[in-house]
């Protein structure tokens, strides 16, 4: 396995940064700017299951209103349904 340079090691941060800020503003129509249209995200852990392609819905994940708190899944505890 290679190693990581500075320029690999910036464009990680770079789509880690905006994964953040998509979530928390709720723009998840830019999903395709942070994920390939292969993508699936795992949210077992959290009850949901797996969502494939970059069409998650609003009804499944919102954003929280407080800023780099991610996003909450729809239905839960404290959130809102």
């Amino acid at each position: 396995m290679r190693k990581l340079d500075a320029e690999d090691r910036w464009a990680i941060v770079e789509t880690l940064s905006l994964h953040g800020h998509i979530f928390d503003e709720g723009q998840l129509d830019r999903l395709e700017e942070i994920f390939t249209p292969e993508v699936v995200y795992d949210l077992r852990a959290a009850g949901v299951g797996t969502l494939d392609g970059c069409r998650i819905s609003h009804r499944v994940i919102r954003p929280q209103h407080t800023p780099m708190n991610g996003a909450y899944i729809a239905g839960e505890a404290g959130g809102q349904s």
